[in-house]
């Protein structure tokens, strides 16, 4: 008999990181992954140890940008974003290390730690697939 397992995430009052949650549906969803497509694809990437680095083209709207980034934070709250501009030169840093302690808080209510480990570690795995297929890969 296949049994259910359930993550729960403990959430301290008043931690955004931890109180965050996509907001968007399909339609907007698609939108959003659409607009970070795009300035994935003018972008040249480099991956660094908590995240990767946008070298943006100098032509990049720096309003538009601010915009889609203010919009992402509302829904994911667990990234940082660090724009520097120097000259024509333009970065956007994204991290994911506040997905780490919203990882570290997880409880997997599953009948033993072997299982309650690996729940919470097939959970990351495929969360953070889907990081780096919006944020990283190239389709």
């Amino acid at each position: 008999m296949p049994s259910l397992t359930f993550i729960e995430l403990s959430n301290p009052d008043g931690d955004r990181l931890l109180s965050a949650a996509c907001t968007l549906g399909p339609e907007e969803m698609r939108t959003r992954l659409r607009e970070w497509t795009t300035l994935r694809d003018r972008s040249v990437l480099r991956q660094e140890p908590d995240g990767v680095v946008l070298t943006l083209p100098d032509n990049t709207s720096i309003a538009a940008l601010a915009d889609l980034v203010e919009r992402e934070s509302e829904c994911c709250g667990f990234y940082t974003f660090t724009l520097t501009i120097d000259g024509p030169a333009r970065e956007l840093r994204i991290s994911a290390a506040g997905f780490v302690r919203q990882l570290a808080s997880m409880r997997a209510l599953a009948p033993t730690p072997a299982s309650r480990a690996k729940t919470v570690g097939r959970f990351g795995r495929f969360f953070a697939e889907q990081l780096w297929q919006v944020y990283g890969g190239r389709h």
